[in-house]
C-alpha cells in the first residue's frame, strides 16, 4: 500500500481528521513553528523532513495544508495530492482576495496580532455548532503568534505552483473561504463549509476510501 501522509489545514492538528473513519496506518504531519523569515517552500521543506518514506507518497491536505502538500509534491516523488477545502493551480484567486478585503483581514492584521483575529473568529464562527467551535479554538491555542502570523502572510502571498502529481479536489458547495464557483473539483459535498471536515466527516471517509483504495 502507497503510504499515505495527512496535512491539517492552519491552525489546526492532525485532531482535525479525528471525525474521519480512516485507516491505522495513515500518517499525520504536524505544523512546525516557523523560522524567521521563512517562506511556504522552504516551511513545506522542513516538513517534508518529517516523512520517513523515500518511495511515492499519498498526500491529503486540508485549507492551508493542501498548499504544502502541493510545495512538497514539488520536492519528492508523490502519486497523489487530495485537497480537502482547499486551494489548487487553475482556481480563481480573486475569489479569495475579494473574502480578503470584504472583512479587511489585511488591515486587521497590521493593527493586532493575526492569532487573535482568528479566535475570535472561531468564537463566533456562523453555520458551526459549539462543539466544532471549540474544537477548533482548543487547537488554535496551541499555536504561538509568529505561526499565525507567518500563516497569514504565506496564505495571501502564495501562488499557486504546477505539479506532476494526479490531484483529486473535495470542495464543499458553501466554502466561506475559496467559493466553489470558481472551478469544478472532482467531488463536491452539498452545503459543505470550510470547515466540513467536521460537519460532513462520513461523506468525506467514503470519499478517502474509495481514492486510497
Amino acid at each position: 500500500m502507497t503510504p499515505v501522509y495527512f496535512i491539517p489545514g492552519m491552525g489546526t492538528t492532525s485532531e482535525v481528521f479525528s471525525d474521519l473513519d480512516l485507516d491505522k496506518e495513515y500518517r499525520f504531519l504536524e505544523f512546525l513553528e516557523p523560522f524567521k523569515d521563512e517562506n511556504l517552500s522552504q516551511y513545506a521543506t522542513r516538513m517534508n523532513e518529517s516523512i520517513q518514506h523515500k518511495e511515492e507518497i499519498i498526500l491529503v491536505g486540508m485549507s492551508m495544508g493542501g498548499f504544502i502538500a502541493q510545495e512538497i509534491a514539488a520536492l519528492r516523488p508523490v502519486k497523489k495530492i487530495i485537497l480537502i477545502s482547499s486551494f489548487s493551480k487553475g482556481q480563481d484567486w480573486q475569489y479569495f482576495l475579494k473574502w480578503i478585503k470584504k472583512y479587511n483581514i489585511t488591515d486587521l492584521m497590521t493593527q493586532r496580532a493575526f492569532k487573535d483575529i482568528i479566535m475570535s473568529t472561531l468564537y463566533v464562527l456562523p453555520g458551526y455548532s459549539s462543539t466544532i467551535r471549540k474544537k477548533s479554538i482548543e487547537m488554535a491555542k496551541t499555536f504561538s503568534k509568529e505561526y499565525f502570523e507567518f500563516a497569514a502572510k504565506q496564505l495571501l502571498g502564495w501562488t499557486p505552483i504546477s505539479v506532476n502529481s494526479e490531484v483529486v479536489q473535495i470542495h464543499g458547495s458553501h466554502d466561506e473561504l475559496f467559493p466553489i464557483a470558481s472551478f469544478q473539483p472532482k467531488y463536491t459535498i452539498d452545503r459543505g463549509g470550510h470547515l466540513m471536515i467536521f460537519t460532513h466527516s462520513k461523506e468525506i471517509s467514503q470519499i478517502l476510501k474509495t481514492e486510497l483504495a
